[in-house]
């Protein structure tokens, strides 16, 4: 259900940059490996390793994204990105505790899913870098996820309003983009998201009459989330966890 709003998006963008010649569309679709590592209930002396101890591995995880720069000086820019980040597994936990809502006792054998899929929704504005893309807005990451154990299971659903950057280098001589990004957002008390991931781009040789660009990217994708007991005087502690997804990702890209 959440990529759907995503799917449309691109679809309505792919079907009018025919008739908006001005308007730059960039988009993307693949598949993000990463390694997941961390803790839950990581502020606190009741914690739980999810690698040790629910024995947690994260599958595959479905990326796409679109893309939008106008000619509208007064008007941000904007991107629309979807990331599927679920990891499930089976083990023992060693404490008696409770994580988003789900009761976890010791020495009980539980089968865990955790699901922090996410969707972003930036807008930004281009600054004036002589030779390179330089990106400066503000993302709203709207993490709608779920941890379950066992029968067990509660939400995991948080708007994050982080501050983001990008930068990308077109090497035109070899049809090779080069980029990274970073979202940050300092959450005080010591608790933070942050997340950046950087890409090379290769776009392939098409007939002079195709009206964009097709090609491959390949990048490495990190993202941490770091909450505690307490968030700018909010009670937080259901949540407490320092959870870290990264790795390798791969798929297709095309330039309008």
């Amino acid at each position: 259900m959440r990529t759907i709003p995503v799917f449309a998006v691109v679809g309505i963008l792919t079907s009018t940059v025919s008739a908006a010649p001005l308007v730059d569309v960039d988009l993307g679709i693949g598949a993000w490996a990463p390694g997941i590592s961390g803790k839950i209930n990581a502020s606190n002396d009741q914690k739980i390793d999810l690698d040790k101890d629910l024995g947690l591995e994260a599958d595959k995880g479905l990326y796409l994204y679109a893309e939008v720069d106008h000619p509208i000086f007064f008007l941000p820019d904007f991107k629309v990105r979807y990331q599927s980040l679920v990891a499930d597994g089976s083990g023992t936990v060693n404490v008696t505790t409770e994580y988003a809502g789900v009761t976890l006792n010791k020495d009980e054998k539980v089968d865990t899913k955790f699901d922090l899929s996410y969707t972003d929704f930036i807008l930004n504005y281009e600054l004036p870098v002589p030779s390179v893309d330089v990106d400066l807005g503000a993302n709203f990451r709207w993490v709608d996820g779920k941890f379950t154990a066992n029968d067990e299971s509660g939400n995991v659903s948080i708007v994050l309003p982080m501050a983001h950057l990008a930068a990308e280098l077109q090497v035109d001589s070899i049809s090779l983009a080069l980029g990274g990004e970073y979202n940050f957002l300092p959450l005080g008390d010591g608790s933070s998201v942050s997340d950046y991931n950087v890409y090379a781009k290769y776009y392939l040789p098409l007939p002079g009459s195709f009206i964009g660009r097709l090609g491959v990217e390949l990048g490495y994708h990190d993202f941490t989330m770091d909450v505690g007991d307490e968030v700018f005087g909010a009670d937080t502690a259901k949540y407490a966890s320092n959870v870290t997804a990264k790795g390798v990702y791969m798929g297709v890209a095309a330039s309008f």
